[in-house]
């Protein structure tokens, strides 16, 4: 489980790290987190999963040291050219 949807939206709103023209208009259907064998969380499962920045935040950047986690890739992706 993430963060409860009204502690998202009042951060959604709170950031301006993309122009409005490079987000998407719907929200990424990230899929179902699955169970590895012997790990000790969820995880995505294998496959290539299209999602913007903003998608990647709101859905896992919800404590504040996650949120910390990617400033740091944030930060990678704007050097490399990335978005």
């Amino acid at each position: 489980g993430g963060p409860p949807q009204a502690r998202r939206q009042s951060k959604r709103c709170a950031r301006t790290a993309h122009p409005p023209s490079r987000r998407s208009l719907a929200p990424a259907m990230f899929p179902d987190l699955i169970s590895l064998p012997g790990a000790p969380w969820l995880v995505l499962p294998p496959g290539i999963h299209r999602a913007t920045m903003d998608d990647i935040h709101d859905r896992f950047a919800y404590t504040p040291h996650r949120r910390q986690l990617f400033a740091g890739l944030a930060l990678l992706c704007s050097k490399e050219g990335a978005s």
